[in-house]
């Protein structure tokens, strides 16, 4: 029956694509499948005015496929077999949480969680919607809606509520997630002041298994899929409030200095103006009047107020089991460690940003600020943790539009947890071609420091970690190459006993990442590869080859009524030891018991667009059927999934 499937499936590609190859063209139109002019901006883009280029709503067919949130944050990830749960990055990036105050080492939750920096503030001409289905095997199920308004010429607001709900394939692998935000932003008509406004708010429940009990019965027998935890949940909660408020220091002057309008490229505009007939402003003197109104521009000023909690509990209903061996227990009987993170900020800044750009103005734009941080961390059967901290700091750009620019910051903290870190850095080049040099001097997250539970505590004093970063980027049409190389000097890590550890040594990471995307015809050939090397493998454990590839064709149909993308996704890593995860605290550890063989991921795919509406088809791990392999482990011991099809859906509406 096997065999039979396994030639079932290429067949149904041939005759697939024998069919759109008869009645199709290729894609010449493909303005019809670009993105939407629907704008957008994070919220350091709004900062940064004049020198931003906006963002646009993705409607094309390009990776629409890949519809799991934790790749919209990371390309390459282990996971535990299930949507909506913890994940690791396979790519080393020390410098991921960059400068401040961390809780947590690793960010297991990237792409499930709506935080402020990554919100999207839309800038639709009128109304823009986005609703977002995915329906997959064992119930599993994937949602989200946007919404974006204009109120009036000078207010905009969005929402977007998100859920993932996905029972899994095998014991205790539920994930029961949702996530909300709203966003408010508002410009005065002199665009003088501005105000950005949002609330986040995340839930997430999912079963902790703690992974297989038994891997050898279960790769005999799938059926005897015993777990270490039955009774245990991982909980994780966040609700936050955040206002942004902008202020354009300056005034308008008349001027009717042609000479400088000339410079300026505002000359022709107004000429442009006053002679056009289907003009409904018949008053030229007006359109002149207000033309030649020059803002003297003295900078800008910031204020930033934001509270954020955060919540990480796990509930465990049972007596410990002996996967906790060698923790001592508080509560022998039960176990509710509730950890919770509050944090109140206020921050203040000066720029010299200006409301316009204008040629030969000064090139260097410069951000100076002063942050306050007030935290407060409850542990269980612990006392609280209150400390305030200050941060201040300049960011630094040259301007873009120039052919050879450059970009830097600096920070220092002092008081409080992060007392005495320091970080700079620099970038110079051009558009096609960049180099970055960047050193980090910071305190360890707090949870390698300090963490009080149930099962088990510590009270650590570790030394700063200090990373020096040197990196080279290449821009080209058809291609993208980014080299990283990193010296770390006290590194800290969970080691093999699930303890935080500081390394003994330093250690040398280097990376070399590549893209490109190729067409011919109807073809289209993208890639993504990676290569990375840790002179240690004690402390950190990555694969050193990385790659995705998908090759498709996409063609027109019915008179240009259906645009289609048929493809086959293929994701490869080379053997390694696997990182674990530890349920108690979300966090990774080094382990040396299992390590993956290399590692062939096959997905078949049919991508199609019909107006508006963007739709998928995905036939997941066909490399299942394919080859004769035992169960895949990418983190101990939680088994992937066997192949399974997925349908998803995309309806956006702008008007």
């Amino acid at each position: 029956m096997k065999t039979l499937r396994v030639l079932f499936i290429p067949f149904l590609l041939f005759c697939f694509s024998y069919s759109l190859y008869c009645n199709g063209h290729p894609m010449e139109d493909r303005e019809s499948v670009s993105s939407s002019k629907v704008m957008w901006f994070t919220e350091n883009q709004l900062a940064k005015p004049g020198i931003t280029e906006p963002n646009f709503v993705d409607t094309t067919l390009s990776e629409f496929q890949r519809y799991e949130f934790a790749y919209r944050e990371r390309s390459f990830i282990s996971h535990k077999g299930n949507i909506g749960h913890a994940h690791n990055s396979l790519i080393f990036e020390p410098l991921e949480l960059n400068h401040g105050f961390s809780f947590l080492r690793n960010n297991v939750y990237k792409g499930h969680l709506f935080q402020h920096d990554n919100l999207r503030f839309y800038r639709p001409e009128h109304v823009f919607t986005d609703l977002f289905y995915v329906s997959g095997g064992s119930d599993e199920q994937s949602f989200y809606a946007k919404h974006a308004q204009r109120i009036n010429q000078n207010l905009v607001t969005s929402l977007k509520y998100q859920i993932i709900r996905a029972p899994g394939v095998y014991s205790r692998l539920e994930s029961n997630n949702t996530s909300f935000y709203g966003c408010v932003d508002y410009v005065t008509d002199n665009q003088r002041y501005q105000a950005l406004g949002s609330f986040t708010w995340n839930r997430l429940i999912n079963n902790e298994s703690g992974g297989l009990k038994n891997h050898q019965g279960f790769e005999e027998n799938e059926a005897r899929d015993s777990v270490l935890l039955y009774n245990a949940d991982g909980r994780y909660r966040e609700m936050g409030v955040n206002i942004h408020q902008y202020y354009q220091l300056g005034f308008y002057r008349k001027t009717n200095n042609d000479n400088n309008l000339e410079n300026d490229g505002l000359k022709s505009e107004i000429d442009t103006l006053v002679n056009n007939e289907n003009n409904a402003i018949n008053d030229n003197d007006t359109i002149i009047d207000e033309v030649f109104k020059e803002f003297v521009d003295f900078g800008r000023i910031n204020h930033k107020f934001s509270y954020n909690r955060q919540s990480y509990i796990f509930d465990e209903d049972s007596p410990p089991y002996p996967f906790f061996n060698g923790f001592s227990n508080i509560d022998s009987l039960k176990t509710y460690d509730s950890t919770a993170v509050n944090k109140l900020s206020n921050s203040i800044s000066y720029s010299n940003y200006k409301l316009m750009r204008k040629r030969h103005e000064f090139p260097l734009l410069f951000d100076i600020y002063l942050k306050h941080d007030i935290y407060n961390i409850e542990f269980p059967f612990d006392n609280e943790h209150e400390f305030s901290q200050f941060t201040q700091g300049m960011n630094m750009n040259f301007d873009p539009g120039r052919r050879l620019n450059f970009d830097g910051f600096y920070n220092y903290t002092f008081g409080g947890y992060n007392d005495g870190d320091f970080s700079a850095g620099l970038s110079a080049g051009t558009n096609s071609i960049r180099g970055r040099m960047s050193y980090f001097e910071k305190e360890s997250p707090f949870i390698m420091n300090n963490f009080f539970s149930n099962y088990v505590f510590w009270d650590n004093e570790f030394d700063k970690t200090e990373t020096v970063n040197a990196g080279l980027e290449y821009n080209h049409s058809y291609f993208n190459i980014n080299l990283n190389a990193y010296q770390i000097d006290n590194w800290h890590f969970f080691n093999k006993e699930m303890l935080p550890e500081q390394a003994d040594d330093s250690f040398i990471a280097t990376s070399a990442g590549i893209r490109s995307s190729v067409n011919f015809w109807v073809f289209g050939f993208d890639n993504h590869i990676v290569y990375q090397y840790l002179t240690e493998d004690n402390y950190e454990q990555f694969p050193e080859l990385v790659s995705y590839h998908s090759i498709y064709a996409d063609l027109v149909l019915f008179d240009k009524a259906l645009y289609a993308r048929l493809g086959i996704d293929v994701g490869y890593n080379s053997p390694y030891n696997p990182q674990s995860y530890m349920p108690v605290y979300k966090q990774f550890y080094v382990q040396d018991h299992h390590e993956t063989p290399h590692l062939l991921f096959i997905d078949a795919y049919l991508n199609a667009k019909i107006s508006r509406a963007r739709l998928f088809v995905k036939w997941q791990n066909i490399g299942s059927l394919i080859f004769d392999q035992p169960p895949i482990y990418t983190i101990p011991y939680y088994p992937l999934s066997e192949s399974q099809i997925r349908f998803g859906v995309s309806w956006m509406f702008f008007d």
